[in-house]
């Protein structure tokens, strides 16, 4: 269920939201995380659950070293076009990505961080891209930045004619 791997990726980061007094807002104009409708995803739920917690400790860590007044991170999710996956975009209002290409955020031992090796990125990327989705990341037209990934909302292991003998 995507609202299970979201709540427990804020629950996970409350004590940072704290620490960096960040609000996070979750919004949901389809109502894919309602009681009623509850969308299910079909990736792996805890490295799915980490991507969201990586997203998530990235964008506050941003605000906190801009000095960023009010920092705020939005989780909106919702179906593509298609209504085939989920889209799930982690957005703030911190100072954005300083990169011509956003995207290159995504390469290994990419960092802007004193302290770290730049693969946090690289690996949510890889676990996106084996569960059959993709990820990508663009600065906001206000201020900030977000990152948004898929992830399919229909079993796409299953080839037509196995179909008929799964469980």
């Amino acid at each position: 269920p995507l609202a299970k791997m979201i709540t427990h990726a804020v629950a996970m980061v409350e004590v940072q939201m704290d620490r960096f007094g960040t609000i996070v807002q979750i919004r949901d104009p389809e109502e894919l995380l309602s009681p009623r409708h509850g969308q299910t995803v079909y990736v792996d739920e805890v490295q799915t659950t980490h991507v969201l917690i990586n997203l998530l400790v990235n964008a506050m860590e941003a605000c906190f070293d801009a000095d960023v007044l009010n920092p705020t991170i939005i989780i909106t999710v919702r179906l593509d076009p298609s209504r085939k996956n989920a889209i799930v975009e982690v957005s703030d209002n911190g100072p954005g990505i300083l990169l011509e290409n956003p995207d290159g955020v995504f390469d290994r031992f990419f960092t802007t961080k004193a302290e770290g090796f730049g693969i946090g990125l690289a690996i949510c990327r890889d676990v996106i891209e084996r569960q059959r989705g993709v990820i990508h990341a663009r600065n906001n037209p206000d201020k900030g930045c977000c990152f948004w990934f898929t992830s399919p909302v229909g079993r796409t292991d299953i080839k037509p004619d196995d179909s008929a003998s799964s469980v």
